[in-house]
């Protein structure tokens, strides 16, 4: 994108709180496995902090493995499963070398079996096998080995404490996860007719274990005595999925696209609500008090949240991604959401309070993702990618020269010394060389040494000829935050005008006051937008001016950002000669991922205060 001249007087900055989500209380499940719970919620009340940004914190190559298709993530190790080999490699979650391989019995294929694991023991399955095997961790010696009565792949069992459940095609088994003894299998073959057990995972809460049977039937089990409590026809069927927590057990139904909110104790049904579009498999998540539906309507991808109580649908945001696709491999941890956009190939960060992404990467060929132990891991088809947060804002706009000046405070908001690191860019994301007081050090970064709860400032000289226009970023170890202080002054160093701003972060859709008019010859009040892509992607935004004055209209604008730019302008530069002498309204950004935003009220083109930005709903 050419930048026009015009438009670099313009000393735009940030007010845009830091932004991850507040704390919700966290509904975790009865015992962890395969990265959720046995109430197969989804959630990882454990993975500890994921806000983003999210940076590539360590890379484990699978070199072997032509077609790895899930992900397990436990105790600092990681199991990845391949269903073209039939083999399970355990890799240390630290280094990434490998403690073992195992081979499964079954022919190559689509390996749709999630294991699970419990202390020293994990189960496993292949590709098309009737065989479930038990590994010990430590060693990889198989304990025992269970005949299935037909296929268990996307029948994802459990290892509940001193119990072992898995489905296959004909029963649901439980037994002793050390020795294999088995308690009970239902339907036992005299017991029911014997309907089978549709292609969905079992789930398990309290003393009960919920399976749905071959014809569509919801059946909770005793999980001591696997006797028959209760049963719910045509409640779901084969890719349904269950989540099981407080009391409720909720159900995709994809023949009849409801979702239904069963009571654990009697199997009455609380609720019933209609599906938007096709959900996804595995699609529903329950956590933070909300339950969250990943589906496909009309080919985009959707999310929606409803109130597991009352199933109330709370709000609905569809992807903002420009190609349709499915959301899949969704995951809830630290009061976020987590999925891939499979059309866009996306990895997704969304406030799992208010669907605001937050972060975006572009992953082409993900297999599975698992928030845990402090990062996001990712099964990417030659690897494991580990990613990080890290302590990263931004600022979006510098201006220097000519008088125009730029100051920066950083505070270290932590109980702990970090070292804060600036970097300065220029508008099209190449480094930008600032000359820095008060020694006039002209460099493209600096590194500020911050004791706990303490501050630095830096400031640019403004005495370079030609003004320069760009944005900044500030990393740390540790969280901190900032200001941006923008001035004008004349050649005595007195100042004419200043604004100051806050550190932004970055999101999908933004929105802030604008208006632009001339009270009298020569005098200019303008709104001015400064907008930054500090995301590895191309960014493609929709402005939309929604005026109130003179008239009411909609006026709407495309630009696109590449990776580092960054875009500067007036309000009536934006939408050409639409806005007039006189104009207000409502500036809306909407972006197909996460950019940082700024507007500051100015005169003459030189500012005068800061408008708030607010992150908002799709």
């Amino acid at each position: 994108m050419q930048f026009r001249q015009s438009l670099l007087k313009l000393c735009l900055g940030g007010l845009f709180a830091s932004v991850c989500p507040s704390g919700w209380a966290q509904q975790p499940g009865d015992y962890a496995t395969a990265g959720s719970d046995s109430g197969r919620s989804g959630l990882n009340p454990h993975a500890g902090r994921l806000c983003p940004p999210l940076v590539v914190d360590k890379t484990f190559a699978l070199p072997d493995t032509p077609s790895p298709s899930n992900l397990l993530v436990f105790d600092e190790k990681i199991l990845v499963g391949d269903g073209q080999s039939n083999r399970y490699m355990l890799l240390n979650a630290r280094t990434g070398s490998r403690f073992w391989t195992r081979t499964v019995p079954g022919s190559p294929g689509e390996l749709d079996f999630v294991p699970a694991s419990t202390g020293n023991i994990v189960l496993l399955a292949g590709a098309t096998t009737s065989i479930l095997q038990a590994v010990e961790i430590s060693s990889s010696r198989i304990l025992w080995s269970a005949p299935t009565s037909g296929q268990v792949s996307g029948r994802h069992p459990l290892v509940l404490p001193g119990t072992a459940v898995w489905a296959d095609s004909a029963r649901v088994t439980a037994a002793d996860p050390t020795t294999g003894t088995v308690f009970w299998q239902f339907p036992a073959t005299s017991a029911v007719p014997a309907v089978g057990t549709s292609r969905a995972p079992v789930a398990a809460a309290a003393d009960r274990v919920f399976a749905l049977l071959g014809d569509g039937t919801l059946a909770a089990v005793d999980l001591v005595s696997g006797r028959l409590v209760w049963q719910l026809p045509l409640a779901g069927g084969d890719g349904s999925d269950l989540a099981v927590v407080e009391g409720m057990v909720y159900v995709t139904n994809r023949s009849r696209a409801t979702l239904l909110a069963v009571d654990v104790a009697s199997g009455v049904v609380r609720w019933e609500q209609p599906i938007p579009g096709t959900p996804a498999s595995p699609g529903l998540l329950l956590g933070f008090g909300r339950l969250y539906l990943l589906s496909t309507v009309d080919g985009r991808a959707t999310i929606s949240t409803f109130d597991p109580s009352t199933g109330e649908l709370l709000w609905q945001t569809e992807d903002p991604s420009v190609e349709d696709g499915a959301p899949q491999h969704g995951r809830l941890a630290d009061n976020l959401l987590f999925y891939y956009h499979s059309g866009a190939e996306r990895v997704r960060v969304m406030d799992a309070a208010t669907g605001t992404i937050l972060w975006s990467l572009h992953r082409p060929g993900l297999r599975s993702l698992v928030p845990a132990a402090g990062s996001l891991y990712l099964l990417l088809p030659n690897r494991v990618e580990a990613l990080a947060p890290e302590h990263r804002i931004f600022i979006p706009q510098l201006a220097d020269g000519e008088g125009a000046q730029t100051l920066l405070t950083v505070v270290n908001v932590s109980d702990s010394t970090t070292v804060a690191t600036v970097e300065f860019f220029s508008s099209t994301g190449a480094p930008l060389a600032l000359e820095i007081g008060p020694a006039a050090s002209t460099v493209q970064s600096v590194h500020l040494s911050l004791p706990a709860g303490g501050s630095a400032m830096l400031h640019t000289l403004g005495s370079a000829p030609g003004l320069r226009a760009g944005w900044a970023t500030i990393a740390a170890s540790a969280p901190i935050r900032a200001t941006a202080a923008y001035q004008v002054v004349d050649g005595s160093g007195r100042v004419l005008f200043e604004a100051g701003v806050e550190d932004a972060t970055a999101a999908d859709r933004v929105r802030m006051f604008a208006a632009r008019s001339i009270p009298t010859p020569g005098l200019e009040l303008n709104t001015g937008v400064a907008v930054v892509n500090p995301t590895e992607e191309t960014a493609t935004l929709i402005l939309r001016y929604l005026r109130r004055e003179p008239s009411p209209a909609l006026l709407e604008t495309t630009v696109t950002l590449e990776p580092g730019e960054h875009l500067p302008a007036f309000l009536h530069e934006l939408f050409s000669d639409e806005v007039t002498q006189n104009s207000w309204g409502t500036l809306v950004i909407e972006s197909d991922v996460p950019v940082a935003a700024t507007a500051l009220r100015t005169q003459n083109g030189y500012q005068l205060s800061s408008y708030p930005v607010a992150i908002s709903k799709r």
